[in-house]
């Protein structure tokens, strides 16, 4: 599409936005180390062979359909028996009854069947016998040394390791204090994160004499136990009430720079809506949660926008870069359009950022279509369903705390695809400290710091509100309304947008019918440059427009005016992505 001044097509598409919501008490995706997980564990060779290890050595081996079911639910119950027991190591038995059953602290681990004797060529009960001595060994070995070479320990927390009750307190040599403290809780190890970092020694503890090496890091990412949403309505179409959900739990998120963040909605029912979310940095304790999500409702009040933000040059993408930035300076309207022209798939990142020292809240409508290659579909289709949430004012309230920065829309287009969008952001803070940008990032490499986009104040447009009025009398001359021909200006040099494109236009038609007849009058779509489709709010009706060629005209409503009557039409359009602006509106009967 080019510079805004040269051309009169932009394209269409806003995305779902990544998110991921992180608790404080959250289960860990990789967890920094897990002692049971350690020290039982289930290896799956063969099909059909499945094999228990103590401290990654064999115990025994199952066969068989079920032998990987049968493995995890003796590890489950190894994991439970083993570090449930008073003290370190229990003893390993075998049950007295005629199915011989492995025992751990007299709990039930598993039961040897015949089909577990043939597989061995062993009776069952002497099998079971072997493997209990098997097991007594490894626990054996488990004294001897009971840690991993490596554990990572979380920044301000502690691990804590059950090693059996040993002599005296333990001690470190050549850890290094300031990163990990050592300290004891009866018969268990605990290390204490002090500060990130890496240090390797030794531990003792009586006869203990472990080498380790210990990683102190943080969470990728925590977050609340509850999000809350703020729709505009309680009959939200469901792409708002997702999008409400997913960026919500995204504000709320405190992420580390760097940190890679997702969300999944679990459900998007407004009785029990949650979401699953994740957090992954390799220099920090990945994490994993699902959370809930509490819906509340709080009307938007839509006005005139103060300003247009156009993000639209360059058009064409050949290279990560950065876009478009600009600071809100009031309530604002962002269009958007781009075309991936770079030969590999990037990623379109349209970022609302809050600068400043105090907690933000900003009213969100947006629109989306595509990624596709059909300019003109995905156009329509962003301004369609802009309009509509518009004059219906379908969004949501976001809160971005002091400092945050929320991927409003986070969008993965391949080569030759477009996408485009709209969205209107509407401060509710008497002071906005908001800053938007976009930018084209490869996935998984976005290391980009927040700063500014090369031409950017060129592309912010004043007030992107033009009243018209237009008079029709029946049997007279038509009525010719042209949409888009007087380019609004940028705020600062001499930019103008040809075509108008984002700017609403609000048409007030006064029809007046003098003969003695009822007479049906015609409003109809003429593109006076080229082919174009449009989209009208006529009396609070959404009319889409068929793609419709230079020198043709299509209908946009029909309404009978009596004799005598005159009647007032309120007409709401906005130039579309993809089409050929201006377009001319005719007033007129057959």
């Amino acid at each position: 599409m080019g510079d805004p001044r040269e051309r009169t097509g932009l394209g269409g598409r806003l995305a779902r936005a990544w998110l991921v919501v992180l608790v404080a008490s959250a289960a860990w995706a990789v967890p920094p180390t897990n002692q049971p997980e350690y020290t039982f564990c289930v290896r799956s060779g063969d099909p059909g062979v499945a094999t228990v290890e103590c401290v990654s050595e064999p115990v025994f081996r199952l066969r068989g359909e079920q032998s990987a079911e049968r493995a995890t639910q003796a590890v489950t119950a190894l994991r439970a028996a083993f570090f449930g027991a008073p003290s370190l190591p229990p003893a390993a038995t075998v049950s007295a009854d005629r199915a011989p059953t492995l025992l751990v602290a007299g709990v039930p681990i598993l039961s040897v069947t015949r089909e577990d004797g043939k597989a061995n060529n062993a009776d069952p009960r002497a099998l079971a016998v072997l493997w209990t001595g098997k097991l007594t060994a490894a626990f054996e070995r488990w004294s001897r040394n009971p840690l991993p070479g490596a554990v990572r320990v979380l920044l301000g927390g502690s691990l804590c390791w059950r090693v059996g009750q040993r002599q005296g307190e333990p001690s470190a040599q050549s850890l290094d204090p300031g990163v990990v403290s050592v300290g004891r809780d009866n018969d268990t190890l605990v290390l204490r994160g002090v500060r990130k970092g890496a240090t390797r020694g030794q531990l003792d503890w009586g006869a203990l004499r472990a080498p380790i090496s210990v990683t102190v890091l943080p969470l990728a990412a925590q977050i609340p136990t509850q999000i809350t949403t703020l729709l505009s309505r309680s009959d939200c179409v469901p792409a708002v009430r997702e999008a409400a959900a997913r960026l919500s739990a995204r504000a709320a998120m405190d992420s580390l720079p760097g940190a890679r963040v997702s969300v999944e909605l679990q459900t998007a029912a407004p009785a029990r809506p949650s979401v699953r979310l994740r957090a992954t940095s390799p220099e920090a304790i990945d994490v994993e949660q699902e959370v809930a999500v509490e819906t509340r409702y709080q009307p938007l009040l839509v006005q005139p926008c103060d300003e247009l933000f156009v993000s639209n040059a360059p058009e064409r993408v050949k290279a990560p870069a950065s876009l478009f930035s600009a600071r809100q300076t009031g309530r604002t309207r962002l269009l958007y359009h781009h075309l991936n022209d770079s030969g590999r798939p990037l990623l379109l990142l349209v970022e609302l950022a809050n600068d400043g020292e105090a907690e933000q809240q900003v009213g969100v409508l947006l629109s989306a279509a595509g990624p596709s290659t059909d300019e003109m579909y995905v156009g329509h289709k962003a301004a369609a369903d802009f309009m509509r949430a518009r004059s219906r004012a379908d969004g949501f309230t976001l809160t971005l705390p002091a400092g945050a920065t929320v991927p409003l829309v986070a969008d993965p287009f391949a080569p030759g695809r477009i996408l485009s969008g709209l969205l209107e952001l509407l401060p509710l803070n008497a002071s906005p400290t908001l800053h938007v940008r976009v930018r084209a990032v490869e996935d998984g490499h976005d290391s980009d710091p927040f700063g500014e986009a090369p031409g950017t104040p060129h592309f912010v447009f004043h007030q992107p509100l033009i009243a018209m009025e237009a008079a029709y009398e029946v049997g007279g001359r038509w009525a010719f309304i042209t949409i888009g021909r007087h380019a609004v200006s940028a705020k600062t040099g001499t930019y103008e947008l040809a075509g108008n494109y984002g700017v609403l236009h609000e048409v007030g038609l006064t029809a007046h019918n003098p003969t003695a007849e009822t007479v049906p009058v015609k409003l109809l779509f003429a593109p006076a440059g080229g082919v174009a489709r449009g989209t009208f709010l006529v009396a609070g009706k959404c009319v889409e427009v068929p793609v419709t060629r230079s020198g043709s005209a299509s209908l946009i409503d029909t309404f009978l005016l009596p004799p005598g009557a005159r009647r007032q039409v309120r007409l709401i359009t906005m130039p579309e992505s993809a089409s050929n602006y201006p377009i001319r509106v005719i007033a007129r009967t057959d």
